[in-house]
């Protein structure tokens, strides 16, 4: 989600917690999202505002509006591409995220943001738990069946 920002990024280095609040498919509900510097980042969820709050609905699953515009479609087109990568990435047996990501060459955070994403969709799911040389451990992926 830090990709949201443009520029040099200085906005999505510094904050300790960044908040998204994009349309939902439904009208009158929003999608937020948080990215947190330190600790799991919450789950994304569907609110609607009422002056003067924010009320999250449970009942309603996050889902954020397709874009429209040309922009985005062209970048709703190269995120459907990304995440074709993905899942050939893993099919070839790339099944953690720095290996895919060195595989295909794709930066950081969108990498992160497609992967939750074909998550959420039930299109790959975590399949275990390894360990870096250094003890440090890392989730594996496998396509869904």
């Amino acid at each position: 989600m830090t990709d949201l920002g443009s520029g040099t990024g200085v906005l999505t280095r510094a904050p300790d917690t960044i908040l998204a609040i994009r349309p939902h498919k439904e009208d009158d509900y929003h999608v937020l999202d948080f990215v947190r510097r330190s600790g799991p980042d919450p789950e994304s969820f569907a609110a609607q505002f009422r002056f003067p709050l924010w009320q999250a609905d449970d009942e309603i699953e996050p889902v954020i509006r397709e874009p429209t515009g040309r922009a985005g479609r062209k970048q709703a087109s190269r995120d459907e591409q990304g995440k074709s990568d993905i899942k050939k990435s893993i099919k070839r047996g790339k099944n953690s995220k720095n290996a895919v990501r060195s595989d295909l060459g794709m930066g950081l955070d969108r990498l992160n943001r497609l992967f939750r994403q074909l998550v959420d969709a039930g299109e790959i799911r975590v399949s275990g738990i390894s360990k870096h040389r250094n003890g440090t451990e890392y989730e594996t992926y496998e396509i869904s069946t």
